[in-house]
């Protein structure tokens, strides 16, 4: 009975599946040997030969199909035990990936609107009447109509918001609203859920919205940071540097900072020429 698990004496007080199975193996197999007995050559029967022709097939089939029996009993039983776990594992996984999939979907529709919407407000700021508007004591309708457009592209906190921002506040110092715009710039400058990039941008834009209101020096402390070279504004804030160095009477700080400009092959065209205009004029 070796590799059957069971043998035959235990199952007399027992009722388990086990048992129930070697039994009916048991029955399989002698049913089997009745057979074989029966067919065998009466010259075979009670010889050395008969037995080992006959009986060890039996025994080898009553084992298999024991440890089969059990082994489909086993695997029953485990399946009971944890089948539950190993559905509720499934489920999650389904439900996570259907998660994912549908929050894929979401964002992209989500975007899709989102260009849809700053494009709009940017048709409303391309109208005529708009885009010819100037400074006036009260805004025109459209002009109100395309910077509420842009108000409201700018509550979402995305790469649009930001946008509309920019171009809400260009828009109301255009037309008229310099206090309009330069709240937008400093709050644009102080939002840290914003890139840098962008933050150091509102800063350019507040400083030449403010270059002949607010005190030069606070502006050119401000801009002095965005002065470094490894800053993509770097030429723009050294630029209004020279302007705000000239304003607070510092013409010396002004002029070594346009001939660097105007001498910088690195720098844009249109600035170097700027900056060598500039110089000239200071230089009389």
């Amino acid at each position: 009975m070796e590799n059957i698990g069971i043998e035959p004496r235990q199952c007399r007080q027992s009722d388990s599946g086990a048992c129930f199975a070697l039994k009916a193996a048991i029955a399989k197999a002698a049913n089997r040997g009745i057979a074989l007995f029966a067919k065998a050559r009466p010259s075979l029967y009670g010889t050395g030969r008969f037995a080992n022709a006959n009986a060890d097939g039996a025994v080898s089939d009553f084992i298999r199909e024991v440890d089969e029996d059990l082994r489909r009993e086993n695997l029953e039983k485990l399946w009971r035990k944890y089948g539950g776990y190993a559905l509720a594992a499934a489920i999650v996984v389904v439900l996570g990936t259907a998660a994912w999939v549908g929050w894929q979907r979401y964002k992209a529709s989500h975007r899709a609107e989102r260009a849809q919407q700053f494009e709009a407000a940017m048709e409303l700021v391309a109208k005529p009447e708009v885009a010819a508007a100037g400074p006036a004591a009260t805004p025109a309708p459209a002009v109100v109509a395309a910077s509420q457009a842009l108000e409201a592209v700018a509550k979402d906190g995305d790469g649009y918001s930001v946008l509309a921002r920019l171009h809400d506040a260009a828009l109301k110092a255009r037309t008229g609203d310099a206090a309009g715009a330069i709240a937008i710039y400093e709050k644009l400058a102080a939002d840290t859920a914003v890139d840098q990039p962008f933050r150091d941008l509102a800063v350019i834009l507040l400083a030449l919205q403010t270059a002949d209101t607010a005190p030069p020096a606070e502006l050119m402390q401000r801009l002095q940071p965005l002065t470094a070279d490894s800053n993509r504004w770097h030429y723009s804030a050294l630029e209004i540097t020279a302007i705000l160095a000239k304003r607070a009477g510092d013409t010396e700080k002004a002029k070594q900072i346009l001939s660097g400009l105007a001498d910088d092959l690195n720098a844009p065209q249109a600035l170097r020429t700027r900056a060598a205009e500039m110089l000239a004029a200071l230089k009389g």
